[in-house]
């Protein structure tokens, strides 16, 4: 038996429907999860049991991610996936999983921000999470700058800016489900009957899905009655027309 921390936060509604995605996920292996639990921040706890457990653990991290747990193996230019949980003044803040003996969270300034996200232009912390759809729960991809005792200062990567360049560039709206299951958000999508209004849907984690509208499409204009149907999650746009708008000045 083994226990990880996987780098995926989910609520106490959820855990079942998470430990039978997961079920799923590593399906043709001789193995079994139990007692998946919330630990510190909302990670979440897995026991591992079974003759390939040593392979499944493999599986999630590639899949899903591990949590360091401890600052030790948080280096100087590391990369770590983790979810945004609060904003402080100047400072966007990461969890990246990192919390024995106690937490430590990484913060990308807003000066970097500003060089990455707006081409350098002086938009304050709030006005670039807005553009953005930066909100609590977001999975986010850092690079480690400085590690501190306290703080681990850190940037986006090349593969997040390259994310939102190639979002951007399609000039098609996006919308961010923050805490449902892929197949939860499929199905509100046919109920809602949106299915001629959204192009694809993918998976930025295990809770979080990613809606790609078609052209013309608004993407605030789902969120009303898709938020009907995915009461406990938390629906984000990402609009191109914005950021170039603020940004470039055009369209």
């Amino acid at each position: 038996m083994s226990e990880v921390v996987v780098l995926q936060k989910v609520s106490r509604n959820s855990l079942e429907g998470f430990r039978e995605a997961l079920g799923r996920m590593c399906g043709g292996l001789r193995v079994r999860f139990s007692d998946c639990h919330n630990v510190t921040n909302g990670w979440i706890k897995v026991k591992v049991i079974g003759e390939d457990e040593k392979a499944a653990i493999n599986l999630l991290a590639r899949e899903i991610g591990l949590a360091p747990v401890s600052a030790n193996y948080v280096t100087r230019f590391s990369v770590w996936r983790g979810r945004i949980v609060f904003s402080r003044k100047g400072k966007l803040t990461v969890d990246i999983g990192v919390f024995s003996p106690n937490p430590i969270y990484a913060s990308v300034p807003i000066n970097r921000l500003q060089r990455q996200l707006v081409d350098g232009k002086e938009c304050d912390l709030d006005e670039i999470m807005e553009l953005y759809g930066l909100v609590d729960g977001i999975p986010l991809e850092i690079r480690v700058v400085t590690a501190k005792a306290t703080e681990f200062e850190a940037e986006l990567t090349q593969e997040q800016m390259k994310l939102y360049h190639h979002w951007i560039d399609s000039r098609l709206d996006r919308l961010i489900v923050l805490g449902s299951m892929h197949e939860e958000v499929v199905e509100a999508i046919r109920k809602a009957r949106f299915v001629s209004d959204v192009a694809a849907v993918s998976s930025l984690g295990m809770l979080e899905q990613l809606l790609v509208c078609k052209l013309g499409t608004d993407a605030a204009g789902l969120i009303r009655l898709l938020g009907r149907r995915l009461r406990y999650s938390t629906l984000v746009c990402f609009s191109p027309r914005k950021i170039l708008r603020s940004v470039l000045g055009r369209w």
